[in-house]
């Protein structure tokens, strides 16, 4: 509410709704992460934060370079940050971010999984 309040005292026209979904569409790389974090903390605890940096380092990396470098689609399908749309200026990819968003519930699941299956010992 506070960017669509300062765009409004600007006179820049940008709908709430159109705000909305650009922010949603920004979150679904970072929810990613914190899944791929979530899997590394029930598997590996100590490696938690590796893991979700290697994710974020990953796609930045990919996107800085492909600025200048020709990389295969394969290669760029690779990074969270390439799949997401530059909104408001064009439309959310909404089937992206909902195979995005089922990855991340699976990796939270398989993550709650693993973690429940760890020998923890109450002291």
């Amino acid at each position: 509410f506070g960017t669509w309040g300062a765009l409004a005292s600007e006179h820049i026209t940008v709908s709430l709704n159109s705000l909305f979904q650009a922010s949603v569409n920004a979150l679904v790389p970072a929810l990613l992460t914190v899944g791929v974090g979530v899997l590394g903390f029930g598997i590996r605890p100590r490696l938690t934060s590796v893991l979700a940096y290697a994710v974020l380092s990953w796609s930045f990396l990919i996107e800085i370079a492909s600025s200048g470098l020709n990389f295969n689609h394969w290669i760029l399908d690779t990074s969270a940050l390439h799949q997401v749309a530059l909104a408001p200026a064009v439309s959310p990819k909404w089937t992206t971010n909902v195979i995005i968003l089922a990855l991340t519930i699976v990796l939270c699941g398989l993550g709650a999984l693993a973690f429940n299956r760890r020998d923890l010992a109450s002291e």
